[in-house]
């Protein structure tokens, strides 16, 4: 099997083990988005995140890894991409986004919300979260609780994005903004630039596993 192959089988295994698995709540009594970014802040304020602040940059772009967060219920990754088109990012992390551990193991992805720098500079803030589900491609072991029979307090992760350096689809045509000129005239099938791979190799502590409660009202005429 190729590289690219592989590399694809990958892509297909994590996300049919995502669908599989469906979605974990970890905030209650809020609006799903709420939830998400109220436990996050919850970890933080708690000081219960790990600091990576690892940077790797290509020409003008970077990529910095600024905190994780591990328990035997998720994982939980913030990271900033600085100087990237924010469209080119979002289509980038549709494809080539992955954390592994040191064996090779994959784990499945969960969410991810992206806060654009309202400062007007070319800053974008992203936090993703992961299964603590895994699939080994080399072996076909699948893992349903990766830290079941993994007694050690640390993990060792690698995270890795690759931006641009893939050709347009149907769908990624229909998200480019009419009035960006950098996508200009590109049709199915071309190659957008390849701005870097970016590889990210740290520890992270264990936790308990947290439960927060956020006790937020949502407005009902606000739904309907």
């Amino acid at each position: 099997m190729t590289q690219f192959a592989k590399n694809h089988v990958i892509v297909l295994c994590v996300l049919l083990l995502s669908v599989a698995l469906g979605s974990s709540v970890y905030a209650q009594d809020a609006a799903p988005s709420e939830q998400v970014q109220s436990f996050e802040q919850a970890l933080i304020d708690m000081g219960l995140v790990t600091s990576v602040n690892m940077t790797q940059s290509e020409n003008e772009a970077s990529v910095t890894l600024d905190w994780a967060y591990v328990d035997p219920l998720r994982i939980t990754l913030q990271f900033t991409a600085v100087n990237i088109d924010p469209t080119l990012l979002t289509m980038s992390l549709n494809r080539a986004l992955q954390l592994t551990d040191s064996e090779g193991n994959v784990f499945g992805y969960q969410s991810l919300h992206m806060n654009p720098s309202t400062d007007g500079d070319t800053r974008t803030t992203m936090v993703i979260n992961y299964y603590t589900s895994a699939f080994n491609p080399d072996t076909s072991v699948y893992m349903e609780d990766y830290f079941a029979d993994r007694p050690d307090d640390s993990v060792e992760l690698v995270f890795s994005v690759q931006i641009g350096g893939f050709p347009l689809q149907a769908w990624d045509i229909a998200m480019l903004p009419p009035d960006n000129p950098a996508f200009s005239g590109l049709s199915e099938g071309e190659m957008l630039p390849l701005i870097g791979n970016f590889q990210f190799a740290f520890a992270a502590p264990v936790q308990p596993a947290q439960i927060v409660e956020v006790n937020e009202q949502v407005n009902a005429a606000v739904l309907a």
